[in-house]
């Protein structure tokens, strides 16, 4: 039996089969996991510069290239950024789900803390059992790592 996945952010999981006799079997699940992506940090490291804005040779933005990778696997995911971001500029798409840390400036712990406290309020997410805690800057995890998260 081979299988292959298809998701969106927001949407329930679409699993397709197909059996010996090569009959396609699609089944919906509910969102049972969420990725979360940290990008609220101030990237000191990186300088000046804004690190979610770095061109991958590809020409695509960090930040962007790790959500697009995230949204091909996860049924749902949540980008946490700081208060004043500006998801627009940073390469999001409009839709892209954003939860904003208050408390960025103390560190990933605070910010995670945020991310946490917002997802106990989102109704979209009331199912969901598991959450992967991804960080912004990691556009070339394999999908099959991606995929293993969202299933454990």
């Amino acid at each position: 039996m081979s299988s292959t996945s298809h998701t969106h952010p927001g949407d329930s999981l679409t699993a397709k089969s197909t059996d010996q006799s090569g009959s396609l079997n699609v089944r919906k699940s509910a969102n049972t996991s969420v990725a979360v992506i940290m990008a609220a940090g101030a990237s000191r490291r990186f300088g000046a510069a804004d690190k979610r804005l770095a061109s991958l040779p590809d020409g695509r933005r960090l930040l962007a290239a790790t959500v697009a990778s995230v949204a091909d696997v996860f049924p749902a995911l949540r980008v946490v950024l700081r208060e004043g971001d500006d998801a627009n500029a940073l390469g999001l798409a409009p839709d892209t789900p954003i939860i904003r840390a208050p408390h960025a400036s103390e560190g990933l712990g605070a910010s995670i803390g945020d991310a946490f406290a917002a997802l106990a309020r989102d109704a979209e997410l009331a199912d969901a059992q598991v959450a992967a805690i991804l960080l912004g800057d990691m556009p070339a995890l394999r999908p099959a790592t991606l995929d293993a998260l969202q299933r454990e």
